[in-house]
């Protein structure tokens, strides 16, 4: 992965991460400069806590659904702020960043793509 925000996308007021679990990992320490530790408490599921000041958490439901949540940010600079910052977020062009994804995710994974394209309608 050359950008380490490539794999991060929003749709409808859900995170996904495109990429796979190292990817993630390395973009949760380089992109987004956290250190913590890394849980994984089954079904695919892996979970981030950030140590030292601003605990955070964050929560990927893994490569079947790629949804990403940000469960707990008491950083000085929200993750939230972060991720839209990353994505370049911009409310009024949510539909040609869905379309975008649409593409990355069927490429990707083919049999979670009806999926996403639920997420797409409502947007």
């Amino acid at each position: 992965m050359n950008d380490l925000s490539s794999g991060l996308t929003y749709v409808r007021e859900t995170y996904l991460w495109l990429e796979t679990y190292e990817d993630l990992k390395r973009f949760v320490t380089e992109a987004l400069n956290l250190k913590g530790k890394w849980k994984a408490p089954g079904g695919g599921v892996k979970i981030f806590k950030s140590e030292g000041e601003g605990e955070c958490i964050i929560k990927w439901l893994g490569p079947r659904s790629r949804m990403l949540f940000i469960q707990s940010d008491d950083a000085e600079e929200n993750l939230k702020s972060k991720f839209e910052k990353l994505i370049n977020w911009d409310p009024n062009n949510a539909n040609s960043l869905c379309e975008t994804s649409v593409k990355e995710v069927s490429s990707i994974i083919q049999a979670d793509r009806a999926f996403f394209l639920r997420l797409c309608e409502a947007v």
